[in-house]
């Protein structure tokens, strides 16, 4: 790497905001120094993320990047806010982890230990309503304080194919919000059905 001029400057890294489903605000960094180039970059760590943000608001350090929760920054004092500038950056995302499972032969029926469970993750009609039942947007304004931004799948907003599949989520209906009556719906009727296939062994 080739590095210019004779200023020094301090660096431990840029603060990338945690992501949703969603996908975060991302980046602190100290207002800008104007002057010559660098010809030194100094990397440190600081013990906690909220010892180094301080760190970038007085200007003990240029930036800071690493993962943090959106509480980090509510809790700021409004002087040292001003201090910091975020800079929006995919940091990581949040799913549910669906067991899908059921033995072969008895649809939707598991066993264990000699005991017949029901699984209603079985069911793929279960499983796609939840893309419904969930409100994505709560969890990005109430849980991650706005730090975050509504995906409906891997293939996450900040993605450079996510464009491919706008029209997809967008066909079947899929809302920040969510629709938890059609979700319940389609629930109730998969359940139904997994009833009579099941000969009425399942109650409600």
């Amino acid at each position: 790497m080739q590095m210019w001029g004779r200023k020094r400057i301090g660096v431990a890294a840029l603060a990338f905001v945690l992501t949703v489903l969603l996908l975060p605000l991302g980046t602190i960094s100290a207002q800008p120094r104007k002057g010559p180039a660098v010809d030194e970059v100094i990397v440190e760590t600081r013990a906690t993320g909220e010892v180094a943000v301080g760190d970038v608001a007085t200007g003990r350090l240029d930036f800071y990047a690493k993962s943090l929760a959106p509480t980090v920054y509510e809790g700021l004092p409004e002087y040292l806010k001003e201090n910091l500038r975020l800079i929006p950056n995919a940091g990581g995302t949040w799913e549910i982890t669906l067991n899908p499972y059921y033995e072969e032969g008895t649809p939707y029926l598991v066993n264990v230990e000699g005991k017949t469970y029901f699984n209603p993750f079985a069911i793929r009609k279960v499983r796609f309503a939840l893309n419904y039942l969930i409100n994505r947007k709560y969890l990005v304004d109430e849980v991650l304080k706005g730090g975050g931004e509504v995906a409906y799948s891997p293939i996450a907003p900040s993605h450079p194919a996510y464009k491919y599949f706008e029209d997809i989520f967008k066909n079947w209906g899929f809302t920040p919000e969510g629709n938890e009556e059609l979700a319940l719906q389609m629930i109730d009727e998969a359940l139904t059905e997994a009833a009579e296939l099941l000969g009425g062994r399942l109650k409600k």
